[in-house]
């Protein structure tokens, strides 16, 4: 666990264990050993404190626009790190499921999707997707659902008794500006907060759904994050239909609310039916932090990262454009805080040069200002860069496809990044010049720093 993160009911913050060395993990040791033989942990971990986070969109005064993160006693989630491990290798989760799964990230998704819908746009084909949203999923997921899914999944009686436990007569309260609520049980969902309840809510929306799962990329999951993929519009809408009714007899709840429909090469401008509800087609649709359009184009993509860095350069402008800090110290900030949320995504790009230009000029004004020169002042852009340190957004992103384009390339051709490169769609491509695609702009990369199909396989370069 890390340093500085916010202490627990009972006041003992993890670097006191740390600063206690041997020590402290022999008395960690017989305490967690004494646990799992009476399957019984303190009394004092039962008790959390609820902080309310804005999600960042709808009304402040709407309690659904906030997420509940519960704080908890720091020894209770080194002991849940323990029982993860253990839990982790005791069962397997599916392959269609992205989320805290070793070698998996939001952009193994992302990338399958965009690559997906380009090779199908390219020979005029037409792709469906629904994405659908879990009502309060982590919140509402019956407790006896877990244990149910555990033992589905052959894990020994003894972890589910103490993970039964973790659970059993759970307190707590919620911190707000005004003050501190009354404690009140919780006897529904997983802890927010928790380092066990993501691996909890993967094993019971694994088992829930096994019977009606496809193979990726036609079925793309990242925790409750949820993309059906489908060549045919009638039988996407049958899918997503029976997600919704083996969801709810799972304990689970489709948001019909949040769940969108989007359609890629085709014509199609009508509706899909979940239940008694229609659902409009949507042109665009903000998966995983990442845009996808229908048209493939990156440009909606490109203004939201752009709109991103800002909001986050807000945070922090107090220090940027403060003459008295060196620019060591500025270089380091921006690297770390704000060019990765410009950059997000950016490896599954196929962009041209006026988004890379777009992405130049923005991050150009950011550096000026970090600097307290303007334009008028006539200094090159290359020595502001130079002074501090900070290389040109173009080559970075350059730089983040031809990684992207190795870790791929790397992985077995099973992967289902591999799978969607490799696929071949039938039909016939539109006539005139094709549109550039992301492996197109690869080997553009590749020719431009002299770069072979040999070295790809050398992770070192």
């Amino acid at each position: 666990m890390k340093n500085r993160k916010s202490i627990g009911p009972d006041n003992v913050p993890i670097e006191v264990w740390k600063a206690m060395g041997s020590h402290g993990v022999d008395l960690l040791t017989d305490l967690f050993n004494r646990i799992l033989t009476t399957k019984e942990m303190p009394n004092q971990w039962r008790l959390s404190l609820i902080i309310p986070v804005y999600k960042g969109k709808g009304s402040v005064q709407d309690c659904s626009n906030y997420r509940g993160i519960k704080i908890m006693c720091h020894t209770m989630k080194l002991f849940e790190r323990i029982i993860d491990t253990r839990l982790r290798s005791e069962c397997t989760i599916s392959e269609c499921q992205y989320d805290f799964r070793a070698g998996n990230s939001t952009m193994d998704a992302v990338f399958a999707l965009r690559t997906l819908s380009e090779a199908y746009r390219e020979r005029r084909r037409a792709l469906y997707m629904a994405f659908l949203d879990l009502q309060k999923a982590f919140d509402c997921i019956p407790r006896q659902a877990i244990w149910w899914a555990l033992r589905f999944k052959g894990v020994p009686e003894a972890y589910i008794d103490i993970i039964r436990d973790m659970y059993r007569d759970s307190v707590s309260s919620v911190q707000t500006a005004v003050g501190e609520s009354n404690i009140f049980p919780i006897s529904v969902g997983v802890h927010q907060g928790s380092a066990l309840s993501p691996f909890l809510f993967n094993v019971v929306l694994d088992v829930v759904t096994a019977n009606i799962q496809d193979q990726p990329p036609w079925l793309m999951m990242y925790a409750d994050d949820i993309a059906l993929v489908n060549q045919n519009k009638a039988h996407l809408e049958r899918r997503v239909n029976i997600w919704k009714d083996t969801l709810e007899n799972g304990g689970l709840r489709l948001n019909v609310a949040k769940t969108e429909y989007m359609s890629c090469g085709g014509t199609d401008s009508g509706t899909i039916r979940i239940g008694s509800d229609l659902i409009t087609k949507s042109d665009k649709f903000r998966y995983l932090g990442s845009v996808l359009h229908e048209s493939g184009s990156v440009e909606d993509d490109v203004q939201a990262r752009i709109g991103a860095a800002w909001a986050k350069w807000r945070e922090v402008t107090g220090v940027l454009c403060d003459r008295k800090m060196p620019p060591k110290l500025k270089e380091q900030i921006y690297k770390c805080i704000i060019r990765p949320v410009l950059l997000y995504g950016g490896e599954c790009w196929p962009a041209l040069s006026r988004h890379t230009q777009e992405l130049r000029v923005n991050e150009m004004k950011m550096l000026r200002w970090m600097s307290g020169v303007t334009r008028s002042d006539r200094i090159r852009n290359s020595f502001i860069r130079g002074s501090l340190g900070v290389r040109d957004v173009g080559k970075k992103l350059q730089e983040c496809r031809l990684r992207w384009y190795g870790h791929i390339m790397r992985r077995p051709r099973e992967y289902v990044g591999r799978r969607c490169m490799d696929m071949a769609v039938l039909g016939a491509r539109s006539r005139g010049r094709p549109r550039k695609r992301w492996l197109d702009v690869v080997k553009s990369d590749m020719r431009a720093n002299g770069l072979t199909e040999k070295d790809v396989q050398d992770r070192a370069k």
